[in-house]
Parts: C-alpha cells; sequence; structure tokens
C-alpha cells in the first residue's frame, strides 16, 4: 500500500469515524473491554454492554471483585459465554499483577486475548506499532489485494499480518488500525460494499474487476447441526430446580433447567422414564415450543412443566425465580421464562 493510498485512508477516517466511546480513551481497562465485548458481536449491540460494564465496574479491580455469577448474568444475551469467564479471569489475573501488560507479546498472554485482540490494545493504548486484522480488515486487504487466497488459513493470516506490519504508520498505529477496521465496517461491508465512497478505490482490484463480493475468499464453512432440547420447569414449594451446566459445551457455566439433548425430539415415553429416573413425581403439562438458532446449532426446544409432589434429587439447585436476576441464564431460557413470568424480565 502506497503511502498515497494510507494517507487517503487516514483522511477518510477523519471525515467518516463513528463517535464511540473507547475511542476517547488511552485506558486499557476500557479498551481491552471494548475488544472483548465486541469479539462475535455487532458495535450496535455492544455498545448497550459496554456502557452496563464501566457504570458497574469503572475500574478492571471492580471487575475482579465481582462473583463470576453476577458477571455471567450481566453477559447474558451476548453469547459465547467464554468470553464471559475468560474477562473475570483476567480481570482477576491483571489486578494481581498491579495493571495490564504494555506490549502486544505480553498481553498475548492473557486469557480469551489473541493477535487480534492483543493488538489492539497495544496499539490503541500503548501506540506500539503492530497491525490489527479482524474480519473487516481481512475482508478489506482481501478486495484491495484482489486475492483468492482462503482467509481461514494460518499462512493467509500470517502474510496479511506481515503486510500490514509494513504499511502501519509509526506515528499513528493507532489511527490506521481504527481506519482498517472503520472502512470494513461502514463502506467495504460483505454485502452491498460501497466502492464509490471508499478511499482506496482507485488502487483496489476488486473494485477494478467490478467483483468486490467474490471476496474474501474462505475453504470451509461452518457446518450447523441439529439438536433438539427437552426442557423441565420442575416446582415444589415456590422453588424451581435449576442445574448448573459444566465448563464445557453450549452455555458453559450458565444455570438453567434441567434438561435433555437428543438427535430427534423425545416421545412421551422418554419423557416419563427420564423423569422416574429423577425421581419426579407429578402431573406433565407441556408448555412452549421454540426454535433457538445459534452459530453452529439449530435447537429445537420444547418445554414441560412438573408439580412435584417433593424435591426429587439432590442434584438439582432449587431456587426461586427471582433469584434468576442476578445469575447467568441463556437467552433461550431467559426468553422462556419473560414470557411466563414477568419476574424475570
Amino acid at each position: 500500500m502506497k503511502n498515497a493510498d494510507i494517507q487517503s485512508l487516514l483522511f477518510w477516517y477523519g471525515g467518516n469515524k463513528r463517535d464511540l466511546p473507547w475511542r476517547n480513551s488511552r485506558d486499557p481497562y476500557c479498551i481491552w473491554l471494548s475488544e472483548i465485548i465486541l469479539q462475535q458481536t455487532r458495535v450496535d449491540q455492544g455498545l448497550a454492554y459496554y456502557y452496563k460494564f464501566v457504570e458497574a465496574f469503572p475500574r478492571v479491580q471492580d471487575l475482579a471483585k465481582a462473583h463470576l455469577d453476577e458477571v455471567l448474568a450481566m453477559w447474558q444475551g451476548l453469547g459465547y459465554y467464554s468470553r464471559g469467564r475468560n474477562l473475570h479471569a483476567t480481570a482477576l489475573h491483571v489486578t494481581e499483577i498491579g495493571g495490564f501488560p504494555s506490549t502486544y507479546e505480553a498481553l498475548l498472554k492473557l486469557k480469551g486475548v489473541g493477535p487480534y485482540t492483543a493488538a489492539a490494545i497495544a496499539s490503541f493504548a500503548y501506540q506500539e506499532q503492530v497491525a490489527v486484522l479482524d474480519g473487516n480488515v481481512f475482508r478489506v486487504l482481501s478486495r484491495w489485494l484482489g486475492s483468492h487466497l482462503p482467509i481461514d488459513a494460518a499462512s493467509t493470516r500470517n502474510e496479511f499480518q506481515a503486510l500490514l506490519n509494513q504499511w502501519i504508520p509509526a506515528d499513528s498505529p493507532d489511527i490506521f488500525n481504527q481506519s482498517m477496521m472503520e472502512l470494513g465496517a461502514l463502506v467495504c461491508t460483505p454485502k452491498s460494499p460501497k466502492c464509490e465512497e471508499c478511499p482506496l478505490q482507485n488502487s483496489c482490484k476488486a473494485n477494478a474487476e467490478g467483483n468486490a463480493t467474490n471476496y474474501p475468499v474462505k475453504k470451509t464453512k461452518v457446518k450447523v447441526s441439529a439438536m433438539a432440547l427437552t426442557y423441565f420447569e420442575l416446582h415444589v414449594a415456590g422453588k424451581v430446580a435449576f442445574v448448573r451446566r459444566s465448563n464445557n459445551g453450549i452455555w458453559a457455566g450458565l444455570y438453567d433447567l434441567p434438561s435433555c439433548s437428543t438427535e430427534q425430539e423425545m416421545t412421551i415415553d422418554e419423557i416419563v422414564n427420564q423423569l422416574r429416573d429423577w425421581g419426579v413425581q407429578g402431573e406433565l403439562e407441556f408448555c412452549h415450543e421454540t426454535r433457538h438458532l445459534l452459530s453452529h446449532r439449530k435447537i429445537q426446544a420444547r418445554f414441560y412443566k412438573v408439580l412435584c409432589e417433593h424435591m426429587p434429587s439432590n442434584e438439582f439447585q432449587w431456587i426461586t425465580l427471582n433469584e434468576l436476576k442476578v445469575l447467568g441464564i441463556s437467552t433461550l431460557l431467559k426468553n422462556y421464562l419473560e414470557k411466563r413470568y414477568t419476574v424475570v424480565a
């Protein structure tokens, strides 16, 4: 990329950038928090969460003092809950060592911080000359180069990173990185890119070919599998049975209704046998059915209610619905409970 291209890009950014709160700060905590939230999350959705977290935890030390359940409850709706767990673990670690590391290589050692996030913090907070390479930047660069290299290949990442590190200006690494990301977010979009508004249009190979949407190229596609989930809402004396999911799989570490995951919808006989295995006695009532789409799963969920004669199992945690306000649950479960019980909203 020639210097004239870089200057055109920086000039465009100066006149078109969005006013986002973390861009007005050199605080590594605010920058780190925003980057973790925005992983796999749109800016318009993540902004509200950013404000919520900064208000509740103004400093990384405040976040470290919070209980993990409180953090996961606030994370609810963002998905990829491992990010919430990593957020809390890293806050504890950073507090223990006295603050955020100040170099790219040291930042990489933090839990939940990969090459992109480390580069973002290093360049935005500490002005280190290291380029960011996220999905937006990948798309901009693939189109500008007219590259048919698959962006999900490690060799392509290494090649693109080397190019960006050659071009990033020493005096404004943060502005260059923000400019590339913003260009991908506002102009060089996945669908219907605004090539006529792009500051790099005259040197972009995809624009010259008139086929920008053919880029970038991927070698693999995410396989989406189908799953049936049968939920059981077990009631005893004003309390409902919950379990805490393991730290592996979907919704890891969150609270959930007892459930069964199967490839096909459970039959009534299978449901009755499962309740018997748990020692549950009571009348079974079908409540609700819904579909829920994750990035890699299509879930068909069915909910049943049982008014139990007694608390049937020590493996369940019996809590009131009101207590769910401060516990982390999945969006699927939250949507269901809000429809049935306004107290959860």
